[in-house]
């Protein structure tokens, strides 16, 4: 009896275990894709937006001045290192491109100028060989004459026509029978226009060849003190470009060997010397290419 009640017990609590029924096929929570428009899209925030102008050759820098010969915008260290202290600029800021094309004119204009210098040498030479032949048959006396009449020939022409002018009023009217005196008179006055003119035209051919000379010496050293001033200006535009590329990296490990900065001058000085020396240097560059330039353009080869 006690054995059939216990059985009867154990149907009795299966019959009260809860059992689980899954929800209707209709109740399933299903998942639906948003469409192309509704799907949000990440924009990174503006990062140091500049409001205005901004310097040409930097553009993550704001401008601050402008180049006085293109009017390109110039930030602040393009403004404070590549100013003019002397020159047809002194006082005003020359940017890169400006600096760098003030440099080919004046080369250009060197070469030409070199051009008609060694024309006039030559032409010079040849006149005083040609001139040294006329006379020397007349003695050494003549012949010094007329290498000094034609080896300044290009300056002489007129005083020279002007000379023979009179000599040869000297020597019609003597063969025209008219009176001796003024023949004798215009005769010599030719001949001594003639050696004055010989004279002047040799000091005159002499300055100018000094002064060629001279010009040609001051040029071309002008210019090689251009391309030295150019390169720490490229220099300082190279140590730009790579320090805004790494912002918050020190400078001795962007000069390691064998980087874009291993050899770059502007980046010498600012670490041995500072900011203000390296500034400094970068300002003398640019007034030498600004004087430099005056030497160059205001000389006429005649």
């Amino acid at each position: 009896m006690e054995i059939k009640e216990e059985n009867k017990e154990v149907e009795n609590n299966v019959e009260e275990i809860p059992t689980f029924k899954g929800p209707a096929e209709e109740e399933i929570p299903t998942f639906t894709p948003p469409s192309e428009d509704e799907v949000p899209t990440f924009r990174a925030p503006a990062n140091g937006k500049i409001d205005g102008e901004v310097c040409y050759h930097h553009p993550s820098e704001p401008a601050v001045a402008h180049c006085v010969r293109c009017g390109k915008s110039i930030c602040k260290d393009c403004a404070e290192s590549c100013s003019v202290d002397g020159g047809q600029y002194a006082g005003q800021n020359l940017c890169y491109d400006c600096c760098k094309a003030l440099v080919e004119e004046d080369k250009r204009k060197l070469q030409k100028d070199k051009n008609k210098i060694m024309f006039q040498y030559i032409l010079t030479i040849v006149g005083v060989v040609i001139g040294a032949m006329m006379g020397a048959s007349d003695g050494p006396i003549m012949a010094l004459i007329f290498a000094m009449i034609c080896g300044s020939l290009l300056v002489a022409i007129k005083p020279i026509g002007s000379a023979l002018v009179e000599v040869f009023k000297g020597v019609f009217e003597l063969a025209s029978g008219g009176s001796i005196a003024n023949a004798i008179f215009n005769f010599l006055t030719g001949i001594l226009k003639f050696l004055i003119v010989a004279v002047q035209c040799t000091i005159r051919t002499i300055a100018k060849l000094i002064n060629y000379t001279i010009y040609i010496i001051k040029a071309s050293k002008a210019i090689k003190q251009d391309m030295e001033a150019l390169q720490q200006l490229q220099d300082f535009m190279a140590y730009m470009e790579v320090a805004v590329k790494n912002r918050g990296v020190d400078l001795e490990t962007l000069m390691q060997e064998g980087s874009e900065l291993y050899n770059n001058s502007y980046a010498r000085v600012l670490r041995d010397s500072g900011e203000e020396a390296a500034d400094q240097m970068l300002r003398r560059a640019t007034t030498t290419i600004a004087e430099n330039g005056e030497i160059i353009r205001n000389f006429v080869a005649a």
